[in-house]
């Protein structure tokens, strides 16, 4: 249901069947990606900025536009679709930046941050979302905007209703713990205090330490170790399940008939790890939908089934998480990601490029070859993040691809934080959370 006014208040009922579990999560994430990119929206006032600023800025926009779009939440992708807008415009240098520019970027974000807070006093008194004041007057500023350089042609408006992704993130979020996990837990930790007791009595008498106590107590401790570890592990499912429902919303929404296949939810990985592959996986997803696969009438013509087929896979090899991505699209064109490289001056005219070697093109900062951008489509901020979120992890991900048939990613990275180098603290891992 779309927004109501009543008197001077404008609200938004939310929707029908929105999942409060979810909305919540994401009311959370916004909120800490909000304090995250604080500094950087200050940033905007100096005299000169960091060139990854801005780009930093429209992926953290794009997944809040992408995450509220299918959440049901048009406030918060317009919103953010604006303020992505005017992000671009300055780094592509359609926009002049001027203090004024910041300080409308900087109310932009406090009222993202309103909105949030609204949603969640909708969800805690199970009531419409109160659209806080000021929303519409900047709404209208942001919109008025002039370029200072006229559009590149061909570029065509974006569509403010639909978007890309919901992220994942919140290492420090409580986590649901099994049971029978924890009683084991409680076990080792008695064993180890009834061992502690059995040195510590040795100790007042002064006798040497017993070494069938110091080798209980080692290994207790090893024990209590690995049920820590598991403690901390969750199965895919859960990310499958919101996969499956992007993968739905995004094929209604382009018109096509996508058949959306998982396998390998009960496999289990560090929550911090699960969190982390969130993100690339809903790019991947969405990408493999939205440029992937064809339209049906197109499928038929090509000899292919009505229906594209997406499928992803989770499985353990040893201490290495493998992620597999496969879809039966058109593929990529070498070709053509070699062409737009040239044109861009990534490739040089008379350099010899394998296949493989053009199809890691896509991994480029800000590299597309799509002719129109769209808020599904993004601005070249999506596939670059993937990488760069997997190597976070101390990862890799690969592709492979054939024209007409299809295109495939493996992605590979340790399973728990202890095979992470500095895994053991990964809050302060700011390169795993930049994307």
């Amino acid at each position: 249901m779309g927004p109501v006014r009543s008197a001077h208040v404008i609200t938004h009922h939310l929707p029908a069947d929105a999942d409060p579990e979810l909305l919540r999560g994401f009311a959370e994430e916004t909120a800490e990606l909000l304090v995250r990119v604080d500094p950087l929206v200050w940033g905007l006032s100096a005299p000169s900025i960091d060139p990854a600023l801005l780009p930093t800025l429209m992926r953290e926009l794009h997944t809040v536009k992408g995450t509220a779009s299918f959440l049901g939440l048009p406030h918060l992708v317009t919103l953010s679709h604006e303020l992505e807008t005017v992000c671009g415009g300055l780094h592509d240098g359609r926009f002049l930046r001027s203090s004024q520019m910041a300080l409308q970027l900087r109310t932009g974000f406090d009222l993202l941050a309103a909105l949030v807070r609204a949603l969640v006093v909708a969800l805690e008194r199970r009531e419409p979302m109160v659209i806080p004041d000021g929303y519409r007057p900047l709404l209208d500023t942001l919109l008025s905007a002039t370029p200072h350089v006229p559009a590149p042609a061909g570029a065509v408006p974006e569509p403010l209703g639909h978007a890309q992704l919901p992220g994942e993130s919140f290492a420090d979020m409580t986590l649901r713990v099994p049971t029978h996990r924890m009683d084991a837990m409680l076990g080792h930790i008695d064993r180890l205090a009834a061992l502690h007791e059995r040195l510590a009595a040795g100790v007042e008498r002064r006798a040497p330490a017993d070494p069938e106590v110091v080798r209980q107590l080692g290994a207790a401790l090893a024990e209590l170790q690995d049920v820590a570890q598991a403690v901390r592990m969750v199965p895919f499912y859960g990310t499958f399940r919101k996969l499956g429902r992007l993968a739905r919303d995004t094929a209604t929404y382009l018109a096509k008939a996508v058949e959306f296949r998982t396998e390998g939810g009960h496999v289990e990985v560090d929550r911090y790890i699960m969190e982390q592959v969130g993100d690339p996986l809903l790019h991947m997803v969405r990408n493999a939908i939205d440029h992937g696969i064809e339209l049906a009438a197109d499928r038929l013509l090509a000899g292919k089934p009505e229906v594209g087929s997406v499928s992803l896979s989770a499985a353990l090899e040893g201490d290495t998480l493998v992620l597999t991505l496969r879809d039966d699209g058109q593929g990529l064109r070498a070709d053509r990601l070699l062409a737009e490289a040239r044109r861009r001056g990534l490739v040089s005219p008379d350099a010899t490029v394998s296949t493989a070697e053009a199809h890691r093109l896509i991994f480029t900062p800000g590299f597309s070859t799509a002719s129109q951008l769209t808020t599904l489509s993004g601005r070249g901020v999506g596939m670059d993040v993937v990488r760069e979120r997997i190597a976070a992890l101390r990862g890799r991900i690969d592709v492979a691809s054939i024209p007409g048939a299809g295109t495939t990613f493996i992605i590979r990275i340790p399973s728990a934080l202890h095979h992470v180098p500095g895994g053991a603290a990964p809050r302060t891992d700011e390169a795993a959370r930049a994307a």
